[in-house]
């Protein structure tokens, strides 16, 4: 287990300099540090996120999670591990969080608060080369994204305040990819910081997890949900159900709601039962048509993956590793293009993912619709109202499922559709 010196990041509260503290091991297999009173890192501390004027990004339902992050500032260890899938950008929240640990560190070495707030401010604009974010590009954790993590840790910092290593959606990662960053987690560089950041802690991947101080995101409610979603402009009367369908996946909830016309994609797979009826020019045409939103929404997406400003712009190129989009006819700019590719397809699996919630939400209002319509009625149009959204739930799970094997989406949608029960097939007469 690496121990933090003392120099770096201001030191162990409570200790003398150069006493050294060992983190020790909690109940529940993740690492803690020493107690140290009301700012234990698990106990959640007493201060409130920006009781100190730190602000953190907007994270729906987190605040118990950034009182934690707040706390940990005190005693910062060698690598945490934030779990949850939250409504917001967990990526602007460790940035946030890097710089405060590396302006924290330049604060101790050079006592000037002015250098101190340029770390956090480059931090948290996504400018600051010795802030790394190491993402999978497609849709896990590859055994080269970890080798690019293993390697920039051997890296000494560029600018000496340190260095903190931002890995996004771990949970991703297969477990022989997960074993191979155990020795770089465990003990990383004295002057290095890992973060990782996962939706959950799968079997896998729980003795990485056990060396890293765990901070819990609790998913939102869907209250909490709903009033987010009406903030963000989406109209109050379809709010609640955009807010159920995006509760799937409320990671991606926020790149789902600044693509803009939410309520118009949301109308257009709650429509379909309405619009089907059983041939294949009709299908091809409704999946013509949701294709063409899907478009519109990945465009949105790629702009603002594009905008330098926004929640998903690229971290830095260090200095040794070329400019990417220097020159695009070679190898730079063919990496660059098929980061670009996959970046489009994860946005267009989460678009997927949505409509089939929501479908799958539409088709249960139906059931209870078509229940309540004729109490003690038997006799439907062709089967029971209970066989055909059983069989409409399980196509769409079915399609949800394929979605891991990169399907041809075109022909995946079709076919859903050339499947799905219609509205009469539900109805009881």
């Amino acid at each position: 287990m690496t121990d933090r010196p003392p120099v770096l990041f201001g030191g162990w509260e409570g200790s003398e300099p150069g006493a050294e503290q060992e983190p020790t091991d909690g109940l529940d297999g993740a690492t803690e540090t020493p107690d140290r009173g009301s700012q234990d890192v698990h106990g959640g501390g007493e201060r409130s996120p920006g009781e100190t004027g730190l602000v953190w990004p907007p994270l729906l339902g987190g605040e118990a999670g950034l009182r934690q992050l707040e706390a940990a500032l005190a005693a910062p260890v060698h690598a945490f591990l934030l779990v949850g899938t939250v409504a917001g950008d967990k990526r602007a929240v460790a940035r946030a969080f890097a710089g405060e640990l590396l302006g924290a560190a330049a604060l101790s070495t050079s006592g000037q608060a002015e250098s101190a707030e340029r770390h956090r401010e480059r931090a948290r604009r996504a400018v600051h080369p010795d802030v790394v974010l190491v993402e999978p590009e497609g849709r896990a954790l590859l055994a080269a994204e970890a080798t690019a993590i293993i390697t920039e840790a051997a890296r000494r910092p560029l600018e000496g305040a340190g260095k903190v290593i931002i890995c996004d959606r771990f949970h991703t990662a297969s477990p022989a990819v997960a074993a191979s960053l155990l020795k770089t987690v465990e003990e990383p560089p004295p002057d290095t910081t890992i973060v990782l950041l996962a939706d959950d802690v799968p079997p896998g991947h729980i003795t990485v997890a056990s060396r890293c101080v765990t901070i819990r995101f609790p998913a939102p409610s869907p209250e909490e949900m709903r009033e987010w979603v009406v903030g963000s402009g989406v109209p109050p009367e379809v709010a609640g159900r955009a807010a159920r369908a995006l509760g799937c996946d409320p990671g991606r909830a926020g790149d789902l709601v600044a693509a803009g016309s939410l309520a118009e994609r949301l109308e257009a797979w709650w429509s379909i039962p309405e619009r089907l009826d059983g041939t294949g020019a009709r299908a091809a045409s409704l999946v013509d048509g949701l294709r063409a939103l899907i478009d519109a929404a990945v465009d949105a997406a790629a702009g603002a993956a594009a905008d330098p400003a926004g929640p998903t712009a690229p971290e830095p190129a260090r200095e040794d590793s070329g400019d990417p989009g220097a020159d695009p006819t070679g190898a730079g700019g063919r990496a660059e293009r098929q980061r670009s590719d996959r970046r489009r397809r994860r946005v267009r699996d989460a678009e997927l993912r949505f409509g089939f919630a929501v479908l799958a939400e539409r088709y249960h209002q139906l059931l209870d619709t078509a229940a309540g319509s004729r109490p003690g009625s038997s006799t439907f149009t062709s089967v029971p109202p209970e066989g055909a959204v059983g069989d409409a739930l399980a196509l769409l799970r079915e399609s949800t499922a394929a979605l891991v094997r990169n399907p041809d989406e075109k022909l995946l949608l079709q076919n859903l559709l050339l499947h799905l029960p219609r509205l009469d097939d539900i109805d009881v007469r």
